[in-house]
């Protein structure tokens, strides 16, 4: 007796780039790493943004892609990396700033 697989979402057999799908809730949240709830809480908030195809939510993935690089750029003004590991080691040693 064979175990039955799942489908593929449209998702994992598409050859389109994200930005230019939109993705039903489950696929929406597998993509941002999020439950339902968070998911609905990033709606409201305006961070991604949604519409219904009939009774089916829709998210889009430009919102989802453009979210991905708000979060990175934010990230990277609250803390600067140094160039390498090398210098943050090196700059601990000597007790110096990098």
């Amino acid at each position: 007796m064979s175990i039955k697989q799942p489908a593929p979402s449209f998702s994992q057999i598409t050859s389109l780039p994200l930005e230019d799908r939109d993705l039903r809730t489950a696929e929406a949240c597998q993509a941002l790493g999020c439950k339902k709830t968070k998911l609905f809480d990033l709606i409201a908030a305006g961070e991604v943004d949604s519409y219904l195809d009939g009774t089916v939510r829709k998210i889009t993935g430009a919102s989802i892609v453009a979210r991905r690089k708000r979060k990175l750029a934010e990230a990277q003004q609250s803390r600067p990396r140094p160039a390498n590991h090398h210098e943050l080691r090196r700059s601990r040693e000597t007790g110096s700033a990098p």
